[in-house]
C-alpha cells in the first residue's frame, strides 16, 4: 500500500524557543487525568517532573533538555509539596 508523501514524517520534536507557554502546568495537569482515566495509579510529586521531562523531550527534543537544577517558573514548581 502506497502512502501519501509526508504521512512517515514525525511532527516531534519541534524547535524550541524560551518562553515557550504551550509546555504549562495545565497541560501536565491535563495528560495526569488522562493517565488516572485509563486507570493507572495517582501520580507523585516526583512522577509529576518525571512526566514533565518526557513531555518537554518529546515535545522539544535534545533542545527541550531539562537543566538539573530547573527554572524557579518551571510548571513543576506549581506542584503542591507533598
Amino acid at each position: 500500500m502506497d502512502l501519501p508523501p509526508g504521512v512517515n514524517v514525525p511532527t516531534y520534536p519541534l524547535p524550541y524557543y524560551e518562553g515557550d507557554q504551550r509546555l504549562s502546568f495545565a497541560l501536565l495537569v491535563d495528560v495526569r487525568t488522562a493517565v488516572l482515566r485509563h486507570g493507572f495509579p495517582e501520580l507523585t510529586r516526583v512522577d509529576m517532573e518525571t512526566l514533565y521531562v518526557s513531555l518537554r523531550l518529546f515535545l522539544y527534543g535534545e533542545m527541550g533538555r531539562v537543566p538539573l537544577d530547573p527554572p524557579v517558573n518551571s510548571p513543576t514548581t506549581q506542584l503542591p509539596i507533598c
